[in-house]
């Protein structure tokens, strides 16, 4: 933390070591410098800072940017007070370099625009829910798909968009997936969109915990599977009708079968007794009354 003591002309009398690092300054370079202003990165700071400072007597964490040594500005946070010093009233500064607090956290910005421009632009309903199952974030995607903005989903729960049985029958596995603080995924539940009509998708989400691990909600995704569900169920009632068909023809040839061999065996029946006909007719030829007394002859 570096500390430094100027008079009310901004001429800078007293310092500590600390001060010096972040601009890459060494005593003599301050000595040469004299005043604060050549400091500054930005001398209309400067004013606001001596304005505060003459209005409410003090400043607090004031965000400032000073320059390096080599010219480039660097971010600090600035508290001032007035004080007495050697039997002067000057000013004490505490200053405290953030530069690299500014780094991070404009990465983190970075990140997070690029994070809402693919949730903004994803096919997939993205949102957030808190410890009590209410939506505190969605993104826009819900509009596609149940007809609603996102600001009015805000503040329900997942279960206001079910038709009651549904919600009931949802409301107690969302609630053992809570209770263990579990992941899930692909839990399908009926919606309802806003002009009534049934919206089938497939829930997917993971806990929330805050850098203490304390429980805070759930963060997840949702995908309108309502067409491949319909697809399915049109599938089904083919096979089923294909399957009633195949059954149907079945029975039906094995009728046929049964018929077949019927007939087959009558004609099998019919064609013996017809040979035994003809074979009974033949022996009665040869062995008659008159091939008898021909024979006696």
């Amino acid at each position: 933390m570096g500390i430094g003591i100027a008079d009310e002309d901004g001429n800078i009398i007293d310092f500590n070591t600390a001060i010096l690092k972040p601009g890459d300054y060494t005593p003599e370079d301050i000595a040469r410098i004299k005043n604060l202003k050549k400091l500054y990165a930005d001398q209309k700071v400067q004013s606001d800072i001596l304005a505060k400072l003459n209005q409410a007597g003090y400043v607090d964490n004031a965000e400032v940017q000073f320059k390096r040594k080599d010219g480039r500005p660097y971010h600090c946070l600035l508290s001032v007070r007035r004080i007495s010093y050697k039997g002067k009233r000057c000013f004490q500064a505490i200053v405290q370099d953030v530069s690299r607090l500014k780094e991070v956290e404009n990465l983190l910005w970075e990140s997070r625009q690029q994070f809402l421009s693919l949730v903004e632009t994803t096919s997939d309903w993205i949102w957030e829910v808190d410890i009590s199952g209410t939506y505190i974030y969605s993104n826009q995607k819900v509009k596609d798909m149940l007809g609603y903005d996102r600001q009015e989903v805000i503040g329900k729960t997942p279960f206001d968009f079910m038709p009651p049985h549904e919600a009931r029958k949802v409301t107690k596995i969302f609630r053992k997936f809570a209770k263990s603080r579990k992941a899930f995924s692909g839990l399908e539940n009926i919606n309802l969109h806003r002009d009534g009509q049934e919206v089938v998708l497939e829930t997917s989400g993971v806990p929330v915990f805050d850098e203490r691990g304390e429980y805070l909600g759930y963060r997840g995704i949702d995908r309108d599977i309502t067409a491949r569900k319909l697809a399915e169920t049109a599938l089904e009632q083919v096979n089923t009708e294909l399957e009633k068909r195949v059954k149907e023809r079945t029975a039906a040839l094995s009728e046929s079968n049964k018929q077949l061999r019927e007939e087959i065996r009558e004609r099998k029946q019919f064609e013996t007794e017809a040979i035994k006909e003809q074979s009974g007719a033949v022996a009665g030829a040869q062995f008659g009354p008159g091939n008898i007394v021909e024979e006696k002859r």
